[in-house]
């Protein structure tokens, strides 16, 4: 899965961490040919828990920007968020479960439509509003924009 200009919000912070978010989603097919059943549990586990944090971040960041640019859908894009943290969160396959091929694949497959769907669903309702504020100058970045950086006990993910 790759990232495209056809999933660009105009705004060049969150598009890059749109492209780190199919990275990370990415790794499920890394996991697939380079581990073998033993390590599976772990790898999983390790990319569902940088996902959820690398997740959340950028939502902040988004949400943020969407405030300080007087989104008027800003409080519903935030149920979606919070609905789908929520649904990282719960996602704790058992551990022999995590050692399957195919619940890896289930795992991509719904993260690789989520995230599809919500940005060219709904992160793309915010799109013409930000576009045109760039235009006008009156776009407010992100105030609070600051790097990510993995916890270093996570960077071992392949």
């Amino acid at each position: 899965m790759e990232w495209t200009e056809d999933f660009s919000v105009g705004i060049s912070e969150i598009d890059d961490q749109h492209k780190r978010l199919f990275e990370l989603i990415s790794t499920a097919s890394i996991l697939e040919k380079r581990c073998d059943e033993q390590e599976l549990h772990d790898e999983i586990v390790r990319m569902l828990v940088k996902l959820n944090l690398y997740t959340i971040y950028h939502f902040e960041t988004e949400e943020r920007i969407m405030e300080a640019n007087g989104y008027s859908e800003a409080t519903q894009h935030k149920r979606e968020h919070q609905a789908f943290v929520n649904k990282l969160e719960q996602m704790h396959p058992e551990a022999d479960e995590l050692k399957s091929i195919e619940t890896l694949h289930e795992i991509a497959a719904f993260l690789e439509n989520w995230i599809k769907n919500h940005i060219l669903r709904t992160d793309f309702k915010y799109k013409p509003l930000m576009v045109q504020r760039m235009k006008d100058g009156t776009f407010v970045a992100d105030p609070k924009s600051e790097p990510f950086v993995f916890p270093d006990e996570l960077d071992e993910l392949l």
